[in-house]
């Protein structure tokens, strides 16, 4: 059976999930006292500005995280966390909806450049910048118009990135530019190799088509997949082989 709940907690999460509760009702509920409505208000719903405005700026970072995560609020609205001094926030942010969408909306591309950028992951050091990082490129969130972009982005992390996962659609002038690049990693005489020693390219870097099978299996083996033969193809029965 499931847990019991008090009366006043089932007023508070109802009153939380009402669509016609004004803003002054909603915002109420971001009171030490409304905490059992929390998840409801801020995860489960689309918000008005003046109460997305309060929960962006609460002081409780459980209210902001469980904002970080709504799949009902615009892109742009859960971006303003981007900057939050929390680390669990930002990586609740890089992390995406929850729950998961079949399709995600993705980011504005100043909250996707600061998060994959960013030298630190907040205030609280519960998480890294680049664990932040990966949380979003695993995320659905960064469109692939974004990387098509980034390949020339001042920010050199970004162009390693950019490379990394569009190397088979650059062309040969691009390519070509790439030993002048002014970051070390992409003036490197194997680029490619580069980039799949870089945790932050290495993915994009695996899934470039011009990649040789050899390198692929070099991977696995460096990864711990076991090598295995494939069983031979089974002799076709007499049924089937009278068909």
């Amino acid at each position: 059976m499931p847990p019991a709940t008090s009366l006043p907690d089932a007023w508070l999460r109802g009153a939380a999930a009402n669509p016609a509760a004004p803003s002054d009702v909603l915002t109420r509920l971001l009171d030490p006292a409304g905490r059992p409505a929390w998840q409801t208000l801020c995860a489960e719903r689309d918000l008005p500005g003046d109460v997305v405005d309060a929960v962006v700026a609460h002081p409780d970072a459980a209210v902001r995280r469980a904002f970080a995560r709504n799949p009902h609020v615009a892109p742009a609205q859960r971006g303003r966390l981007v900057r939050d001094p929390s680390g669990l926030v930002r990586a609740a942010l890089a992390g995406g909806p929850r729950p998961r969408l079949r399709r995600v909306r993705p980011l504005p591309d100043a909250v996707l450049e600061t998060l994959l950028t960013a030298e630190e992951a907040g205030e609280d050091g519960r998480v890294t910048a680049a664990e932040v990082a990966g949380e979003l490129v695993a995320s659905g969130q960064i469109p692939p118009s974004f990387w098509r972009r980034s390949h020339e982005h001042p920010h050199p992390g970004l162009r390693r990135m950019g490379v990394g996962s569009v190397w088979h659609a650059l062309g040969p002038a691009e390519r070509a530019a790439l030993p002048a690049d002014p970051d070390p990693a992409l003036r490197d005489a194997d680029t490619l190799a580069a980039l799949l020693d870089d945790p932050a390219t290495a993915e994009g870097a695996a899934a470039n088509p011009n990649l040789p099978a050899r390198r692929l299996h070099e991977l696995l083996d460096l990864a711990g997949v076991p090598r295995r033969r494939l069983p031979p193809p089974k002799p076709p029965t007499p049924q089937e082989g009278s068909s």
